[in-house]
């Protein structure tokens, strides 16, 4: 390899490390903006049920408004962490480059080492799988949504509210229908002053009352 090649490549491989250390950047500040939302997702879960026991309403309709809150900061991590991921992507690239021990094997990383910010419109043939909408590429961003999407992080986070705010919900549906077909037995009140034993009059006194035997004269002799 001639001196001006190699001048060349050194010039790109400070320009990969400038990528390197803006993937990094990126994946560090994406996992602070995660953790901005995880914690106010926390807030406002327990703020929202703090109130709805205050208030002694736990009604279905009134846990909608929880349920969108937590489903759209669900989707607000998912598409960090697919950032993420894609910054992630380019940092195994760039140790990949530098895992080569062999130095004309080396250089020819260096030289292969493609920058995905040339690689988009209207470079639009030559992007790569990682900036494509196409479910079947494996580093896609579909791919990568999914996965921002469903992870053992995403389950305690945000499915297992979900769940219990649902099982929450039904089970308040199934309490109002059953409310609803039994009566109130607490409205049901029973008065025992207003039980009181009827006098009879006086026409029935003498039906009732039996007469006084009449007594007979004694014969004489």
């Amino acid at each position: 390899m001639d001196e001006a090649k190699r001048d060349l490549l050194k010039q790109k491989l400070d320009h990969i490390k400038e990528d390197y250390d803006a993937a990094l950047s990126t994946c560090l500040h994406d996992g602070d903006r995660v953790s901005h939302i995880r914690t106010w997702t926390v807030t406002v879960i327990a703020a929202y049920l703090g109130y709805m026991l205050k208030s002694d309403d736990l009604s279905t309709v009134r846990l909608l408004p929880l349920f969108g809150a937590i489903v759209l900061f669900w989707i607000m991590e998912a598409l960090t962490k697919a950032s993420g991921i894609l910054s992630g992507y380019t940092l195994g690239r760039v140790d990949e480059v530098f895992a080569v021990t062999d130095p004309e094997k080396f250089w020819s990383a260096v030289e292969e080492y493609g920058f995905w910010r040339l690689q988009d419109k209207p470079f639009a043939s030559k992007r790569p799988e990682e900036k494509k909408w196409r479910l079947r590429y494996k580093r896609g961003r579909i791919r990568r949504f999914c996965k921002g999407l469903f992870n053992e992080q995403t389950f305690v986070f945000y499915i297992l509210p979900l769940v219990v705010l649902l099982a929450l919900g039904i089970g308040r549906l199934y309490q109002s229908a059953n409310t609803q077909r039994a009566p109130d037995m607490s409205t049901i009140s029973l008065n025992l002053s207003d039980i009181r034993p009827q006098t009879p009059t006086p026409t029935e006194s003498s039906i009732l009352t039996p007469a006084p035997p009449t007594k007979r004269p004694l014969a004489g002799p």
